[in-house]
């Protein structure tokens, strides 16, 4: 497989985006080195595969008196420099057919009525070869640089529809190169002005190829700008690049087009639509933190963290479910290894950490601010608890009040029937919304009242705060538990005035191997007072899908989906030799323990939940 091959591989595949960045043109070797090394160190920091991007020559620009750049002879020879320096890929553009070859011969193709050249000035230094939105339609140029056998990137002309791009690509393929992608960069907006329609982001895929989206020159506004000693050159919002940008990952593109530069006020060029350089770092990590939760990708934090594990065990009993991380860590000093265990227990919050002793076989129960009680056998698990937490009982609705028979008690009584049905609006359309992307941020809390009552087949909560405890919980271990997860609203109906139902289903991809199915169903009922706002949010089951090896505890999907996490803790602490019995022969004994003391009482506090 080619070079060119691997490059474009590498790029359709990356994740979240990959990023072609530079300053719009070449202004001196030194600005370009300074620039590539800046770039390049953010962009290995954060882990993002990087095509440096700068022009030899802007033969578009709006004004004779506009900087054009070098030349072609002396901006090769720089963006040479940045390869050899940097150890990386360029993208440059071509605006001529004759600067693909050789010594500015064409060659002609025998039997063919066009022009081709192969690759021996731009075709040879740069590995992505772009044209110009204003040259997307020309044949002639287009079968030129696929010829070079280099990844062509085709910009949408501004006065195109993304149906164009298909055409375009196809020239490309047709011309027997494969690595074609097509890059989106604003439409006219009449005179002196560019806007940016995120549905181009999914149309321009008919072209069948990564789709790449130009934050900065979309932003253009051309000839919107006055040079002194008369002339005019584009002006542009650079204000809003992240605005665009931030649309762009959100929908879903392969790659991102930015030129950046260290003084955008002094750069030659497209100053005001140049990202500073300064600032680079805070919005590519913001883009990626978008962009992660767009593809259910780990959040950054968990990716840092989980290579530092070496094994991973699950444990169930009942509904409650044990996660068991293991890894290895030496002590400053002391020239012993040592297993530490990282414990999470479902339905509770609260992190615990447990020490592994070679010849310890105990499992140990007890509360944390007390000493431990002295080892025991496994066959005699205890559990110690304080603090009984006291069952709460949902309130009674609150029923419509008796309408008093006094003037104006029609209206208070239409007041109030207008009021409950616009936040009967306001709640309907939050939940369809936002319930599918419960995984992925916090929910809107304004249609629920303070006292809102959740309960569920094994749980009663009350207060605003334990519901979003509840719900935090859910994401948390939703994170930790799956590489990808999500909730789908399947219907949603009003049995009567003052009830919202809804019916979802729960799929996701486990990190390790568990024995579950891939989806569980259930419904939520909401209960609305009188004013429209929701009191009690009850989860209902419809079934469970039982891992084949744990018969009757019910699967991890159906925990994670059921059993939100309860905002009172129960903590484990003691010697317990993971590695001396199976998780099997553990769930064994924790639930023989907790079958024989019948249930189980959580404290009455919150921990952090960190690392």
């Amino acid at each position: 497989m080619d070079s060119s091959t691997l490059l474009f591989n590498r790029l359709k595949t990356a994740e979240p985006f990959f990023l072609l960045a530079g300053p719009n043109v070449i202004e001196s070797e030194d600005h370009i080195l300074y620039m590539a090394k800046n770039i390049k160190a953010i962009t290995t920091k954060l882990g993002l595969p990087l095509v440096f991007k700068s022009s030899f020559d802007k033969a578009n620009r709006t004004s004779s008196k506009s900087f054009r750049g070098p030349g072609l002879d002396e901006g090769l020879k720089i963006l040479e420099r940045v390869k050899t320096t940097y150890d990386l890929p360029v993208v440059t553009d071509v605006h001529e057919a004759i600067q693909l070859c050789a010594n500015n011969e064409p060659f002609y193709e025998s039997g063919e009525s066009f022009s081709f050249c192969w690759c021996e000035a731009v075709g040879r230094i740069a590995d992505i070869i772009q044209i110009p939105a204003f040259l997307c339609r020309q044949t002639d140029l287009l079968i030129a640089a696929a010829k070079t056998g280099k990844i062509i990137n085709i910009k949408k002309g501004q006065f195109c529809a993304p149906s164009v791009m298909v055409n375009s690509a196809e020239k490309i393929r047709l011309a027997g190169n494969q690595n074609v992608m097509v890059c989106e960069r604003g439409t006219m907006f009449g005179y002196n002005d560019l806007i940016v329609d995120p549905r181009n982001f999914e149309w321009i895929r008919e072209a069948d190829c990564p789709v790449v989206a130009d934050v900065t020159h979309s932003l253009q506004q051309p000839a919107g700008r006055k040079l002194e000693g008369g002339g005019v050159a584009s002006g542009g919002l650079r204000e809003l690049i992240p605005c665009i940008a931030r649309t762009a990952v959100a929908v879903g593109v392969d790659g991102i087009f930015m030129e950046v530069h260290n003084d955008p006020l002094k750069a030659p060029v497209d100053g005001p639509t140049q990202w500073p350089l300064r600032h680079l770092e805070e919005l590519l990590e913001e883009l990626m933190a978008i962009a992660d939760w767009t593809l259910n990708l780990e959040p950054r934090a968990l990716q840092k963290f989980l290579p530092k594990i070496s094994n991973l065990e699950c444990m169930v009993y009942g509904h409650r479910l044990i996660i068991i991380w293991l890894w290895r860590s030496y002590a400053p000093n002391i020239e012993q290894e040592e297993k530490k265990t990282m414990a999470y227990i479902l339905p509770n919050l609260s992190p615990i950490l447990l020490q592994s002793k070679e010849k310890s076989s105990a499992i140990v129960f007890h509360q944390p601010s007390s000493p431990p009680p002295p080892l025991i056998s496994p066959s005699s698990v205890s559990i110690s608890s304080v603090n009984a937490q006291t069952k709460l009982e949902p309130p009674p609705p609150r029923g419509l009040a008796q309408v008093n028979r006094t003037p104006g008690a029609q209206d208070k009584k239409q007041n109030e029937k207008d009021e409950f049905f616009v936040n009967l609006g306001l709640a309907v359309r939050t939940l369809r919304e936002e319930l599918p992307s419960i995984f992925a941020k916090d929910l809107n809390y304004d249609i629920y009242r303070d006292d809102i009552t959740f309960v569920d087949p094994l749980n009663t909560f009350t207060g605003i705060e334990n519901y979003k405890l509840i719900f935090w919980a859910l994401r948390f271990h939703g994170r930790i538990l799956f590489r990808d997860i999500s909730l789908d609203v399947l219907r949603i109906w009003q049995p009567s005035e003052n009830m919202i139902l809804i019916r979802w289903n729960l799929r996701g991809v486990p990190r390790v191997p568990w024995e579950a199915k891939g989806q569980f169903q259930g419904t939520s009922r909401y209960k609305l007072d009188r004013n429209g706002k929701i009191y009690e949010h009850k989860v209902d089951n419809l079934a469970f899908n039982f891992p084949q090896k744990l018969k009757p505890a019910a699967s991890v999907l159906d925990m994670v989906a059921t059993c939100p996490a309860s905002p009172n803790p129960t903590f484990l602490w003691g010697p317990v030799d993971v590695h001396s019995s199976s998780w099997v022969e553990f769930y064994m004994a924790v639930k023989d323990t907790l079958d024989r003391q019948g249930s189980m009482i959580a404290q009455d506090c919150l921990a952090t939940c960190s690392w």
